[in-house]
């Protein structure tokens, strides 16, 4: 799920960097009732190997995806798009 922090607290799990309040950020299942969260970049770097056994996946699936701007849009997709190919 895509969202932003909302405390300014946490770090990424990938990138081990402090979010900061309002940062966007990628959550993700980390067991059965927790969710680690990887900022955009973060996620480019651990997506690739998810991605190889799912054949048919679209940003626009993840929850969150249609309550960000445009330019939060873009900037995934930017970052993204050598990982996902739409």
């Amino acid at each position: 799920m895509f969202d932003h922090n909302k405390s300014g607290r946490g770090k990424c799990k990938v990138t081990k960097l402090d979010f900061s309040k309002g940062q966007l950020r990628l959550g993700y299942r980390n067991g059965m009732e927790s969710y680690g969260y990887a900022c955009i970049d973060g996620a480019a770097k651990f997506l690739p190997e998810i991605l190889e056994e799912v054949t048919d996946f679209h940003l626009e699936s993840i929850a969150g995806w249609s309550e960000l701007s445009e330019s939060e849009q873009s900037l995934i997709q930017e970052k993204l798009s050598p990982v996902v190919q739409d």
